[in-house]
């Protein structure tokens, strides 16, 4: 894995801010800023981006707003959260 900081998808209205992909590029998660005139925009208050690709062809590219980039920061922190906490719990389980 690697993190280059140029767009996978080569888009040029895009700066990217943070990534992380395959080292062939074949499959990534990527955030940026959007840029260009947020008038021309359909929803201007969305100034990020968000891509998606993965191996079993899931492949999205989301603007977002500041908002909806919390709202999915805290959805994938409270599942990764839920998670250890069940994995915590089944250890306590198995303890003598």
């Amino acid at each position: 894995m690697h993190c280059p900081e140029k767009c996978p998808r080569g888009l040029t209205d895009c700066q990217p801010t943070g990534q992380v992909m395959a080292d062939d590029e074949s499959t990534f998660v990527c955030a940026g800023e959007r840029l260009g005139d947020p008038s021309t925009w359909k929803v201007p208050q969305d100034i990020f981006t968000l891509c998606w690709k993965s191996q079993d062809g899931v492949d999205t590219l989301q603007w977002m707003d500041q908002y909806d980039l919390h709202s999915h920061l805290y959805v994938i922190s409270r599942a990764l959260l839920m998670h250890d906490l069940k994995e915590t719990q089944t250890v306590e389980d198995t303890t003598p």
